[in-house]
């Protein structure tokens, strides 16, 4: 016993009475004695508890765990009670396959209970049972308390009955008589019930008939839905394999002419990019144009540098010729003196304006100023010619001023002659500049053309090409 009522320690009791000098050599009645509340009583409760007890009543107690421990003031209670029941087997009289049969309930203040037959876990049936027939259970004569004694001798002729059968080895099919007999009476019971049922339900067979009927019908029916589904889904399976697969090989289809495009746009996109070089190629184009008119500027300006010096070089030859007289003439001194300060005057006026010369339009105005001077020049050698004169006179230029006139000529000829080289080589630069811009000029309108022909077929295969790929993403998503 351990934690049962008053025992709260493990506590082991042995009852083994000495067989062989007990009346006619069997086991008799083994006694419980002891002063008043050293629990004798306690100790029969264990016993007739471990073997089944039930009642409360019969246990000395209001709630199932009143059984437990309840503590005291040296001791707190316990949780759990349990009580171990060990029968020499070795007669087989329990019958089960074990010289020692243990018997142990327990019980915890949860309420919940545990029996066991040498360590398993049973049913407190199979414990009745098992005990029931070796003679031993809770209704039995095999704990007798106190007061039972006067029952025995009190008892009525039925109560004697029930003993005699309980020491005769009877109860055990007097047991199983009264489980069969509730077994009986709860199946007529049921019978009962049954058919009170069959009284009730009997106004809706022929309703419960008809929905047997349909259900039956619906049924069938559902089955020839299901068979006929399941040839549609196989039906629709089929074709959709079919068009999975007619779909795949469009699929790979569209890939290899998207590979195609996609070879062709980069191919494209080469050829736009040298296209647009070649369109960017103008800038050499306005390089060359910008130097074609840098040559022409300069062509200009040698051109113009060349009037001037031409205009110099009759200037000065003009100039010698006017101061210088070759023949003998009448010359009136006075008048000859005039004109020829006035001709010089003009002639230092015309060099001024010469050596400030800008545009061609004043080297125009300087050779009509250059001709009033020799028509003037020459009015005057008309007169001396025609004898209007009164004196004559030999006039020359002074040969200093002759030679720095000739070496003024020679340098201005010789500059003209550098000129005309440096012309030479701009009108050969021209015509090549003209030659290579109109080049350029064909070859920038041939990469234009180029550019926006590859342009174009670039941006139609990137159309198709994103068409294509689309069509591809429609596919996946179906």
């Amino acid at each position: 016993m351990s934690g049962f009522k008053s025992f709260a320690n493990k506590t082991a009791l042995d009852f083994l009475p000495d067989c062989e000098i007990s009346h006619e050599g069997k086991c008799g009645i083994t006694a419980i004695v002891g002063p008043n509340g050293s629990g004798k009583s306690n100790v029969a409760d264990a016993i007739r508890w471990a073997i089944g007890e039930q009642s409360l009543k019969n246990l000395r107690g209001k709630k199932s765990e009143d059984v437990i421990f309840a503590g005291t003031d040296k001791k707190t209670r316990l949780g759990t009670a349990s009580v171990s029941l060990y029968f020499d087997n070795s007669d087989k009289k329990i019958p089960i396959e074990f010289a020692e049969v243990s018997i142990t309930r327990k019980i915890y203040r949860s309420g919940e209970s545990e029996y066991l037959i040498n360590g398993a876990k049973v049913r407190l049936l199979d414990i009745v049972d098992l005990l029931a027939k070796a003679g031993i259970g809770k209704d039995s004569y095999c704990v007798i308390t106190q007061g039972m004694s006067d029952a025995v001798l009190n008892a009525t002729a039925g109560e004697r009955r029930s003993i005699f059968e309980d020491a005769a080895g009877v109860k055990q099919y007097q047991i199983e008589k009264e489980r069969a007999l509730r077994k009986l009476e709860s199946t007529k019971e049921n019978l009962v019930r049954v058919d009170s049922l069959l009284l009730e339900i009997e106004p809706h067979l022929k309703n419960l008939r008809r929905q047997a009927e349909k259900a039956s019908q619906e049924k069938e029916i559902t089955e020839r839905l299901l068979s006929k589904q399941l040839l549609l889904y196989g039906f629709l399976w089929h074709n959709f394999k079919e068009e999975r697969s007619v779909l795949l090989s469009e699929r790979d289809g569209v890939q290899k002419q998207i590979f195609d495009l996609e070879v062709a746009v980069n191919t494209l996109a080469r050829e736009v990019n040298q296209a647009s070089e070649m369109m960017g190629d103008q800038s050499k184009e306005e390089e060359v144009a910008k130097s074609i008119n840098l040559l022409r500027d300069e062509s200009n300006i040698l051109l113009r540098n060349r009037s001037v010096i031409d205009g110099k070089i009759d200037i000065e030859k003009e100039k010698q010729k006017s101061e210088e007289v070759i023949r003998v003439i009448p010359v009136d001194l006075l008048y000859v003196q005039k004109s020829l300060e006035e001709i010089r005057a003009h002639q230092e006026e015309l060099i001024k304006r010469i050596q400030n010369v800008e545009k061609l339009e004043d080297l125009q105005d300087i050779r009509e100023f250059a001709q009033v001077i020799k028509q003037k020049l020459f009015d005057l050698h008309s007169k001396a010619g025609d004898g209007s004169v009164k004196e004559k006179k030999i006039i020359s230029l002074p040969d200093a001023e002759k030679k720095i006139s000739d070496e003024k000529i020679h340098s201005l000829t010789a500059e003209k002659e550098e000129i005309n080289k440096r012309l030479i080589v701009i009108h050969t630069s021209l015509e090549e500049g003209e030659k290579m811009l109109q080049s350029l000029r064909e070859a920038s309108r041939v990469g234009r053309e180029t550019f926006f022909a590859k342009e174009k077929e670039w941006r139609e295969k990137e159309y198709l090409l994103t068409r294509l790929k689309d069509t591809v993403n429609e596919v996946k998503v179906r």
